[in-house]
């Protein structure tokens, strides 16, 4: 027999279509707006800046983009507390960071062969600014930045775990996420756009998940998807 669907159900629904609407329209007027307006001026004036301390700290900080600063350290922690420990809140938690991680890169890996933007060192070296389509070579995927989303991805599923000191993990991911641009290693509209792709991504997953009885820190759904049966 199929279940009924009440008012609540109906709701849901079109607010999560009205938030989809509302984050294709961001996604791409961010696009836009930035890559017409600020991302090549601050790229050229980043380049100024290269061999400043400001930059050199940058260069440093983005290291902690790569994804096995936290893939590895969170499968470890998923092995100990699922076979060792025995603690199945802590081991979803565990999975739910590298859930988070690998389903924002993957979505990012896909643009950014999509996209095929060049990125700000072919503009400093060429003179080329813009976006070529279906490239598959590393100096023309620049959109959207693969550190970003692995820091944002993180810092905003710890978020979701952590009990207390939530915007923590958020500073991180945005100051490593920020390095990004500092380095000339992509521009501003690479790293929002990035930083848009991983929030949505993560808050999605974290709903599906609850489906299933999961639930970090915060013990109620972000976004009205998922009812637990």
């Amino acid at each position: 027999m199929k279940q009924a669907h009440g008012p609540d159900d109906n709701r849901s629904m079109w607010m999560l279509i009205g938030i989809g609407i509302v984050c294709v329209f961001g996604f791409f007027i961010q696009i836009l707006v930035l890559s017409r307006y600020f991302d090549r001026p601050l790229a050229l004036f980043m380049a100024s800046q290269k061999g400043t301390a400001l930059v050199d700290i940058a260069a440093h900080i983005t290291k902690f983009g790569k994804g096995y600063w936290f893939l590895v350290p969170a499968a470890a922690l998923f092995v100990f507390y699922r076979f060792i420990n025995r603690s199945p809140q802590k081991s979803f938690n565990c999975f739910f960071i590298i859930a988070s991680i690998a389903v924002s890169g993957i979505v990012i890996k896909i643009l950014k062969i999509i996209f095929g933007r060049a990125r700000p060192g072919v503009l400093i070296d060429d003179g080329f600014y813009g976006f070529t389509f279906f490239r598959l070579d590393r100096e023309f995927n620049s959109f959207p930045s693969a550190h970003t989303g692995v820091a944002i991805a993180a810092g905003v599923a710890l978020a979701l775990i952590m009990q207390k000191h939530r915007w923590v993990p958020i500073i991180l991911g945005i100051v490593i996420a920020g390095s990004r641009i500092i380095i000339n290693a992509h521009y501003l509209s690479d790293v929002v756009a990035s930083s848009l792709i991983s929030t949505v991504t993560v808050l999605l997953l974290y709903d599906i998940l609850g489906y299933f009885g999961y639930r970090g820190a915060n013990r109620t759904a972000i976004l009205p998807i998922c009812k637990a049966p």
